[in-house]
């Protein structure tokens, strides 16, 4: 039986398989966790709530994004149900990209 934590992470290693389609356009690819999007991750009893934060209020994508994390995070094993919703309370910001990502987007030295 897996726990609550443990279904946690992998519903967020799923969810970092989703690529943000803003930056796919962009030509600088990066997942929805590696972004900072993710607002926060609720597991309990395999019910998974997940709450997400647009790098614009008005993205026309969002729907997409949504379904996208969805279909994700119901591929994994044990999730009994999935909420997937948008924060209209918190602003994205750059600063939520994860250190990981930033290092990747700097160019080499030399």
């Amino acid at each position: 039986m897996t726990t609550d934590a443990a279904l946690r992470a992998e519903v967020e290693q799923s969810i970092g398989q989703v690529m943000d389609p803003c930056s796919l356009a962009m030509g600088r690819p990066l997942d929805l966790v590696a972004m900072g999007l993710v607002e926060r991750i609720d597991v309990v009893a395999g019910r998974v709530t997940v709450r997400l934060i647009l790098t614009d209020p008005n993205c026309f994508l969002q729907t997409e994004i949504v379904r996208a994390v969805d279909e994700a995070v119901r591929e994994v094993p044990g999730v009994a149900a999935c909420d997937v919703s948008l924060s209209g309370e918190v602003l994205w910001t750059p600063d939520r990209i994860t250190a990981p990502a930033l290092r990747r987007e700097q160019p080499a030295a030399g």
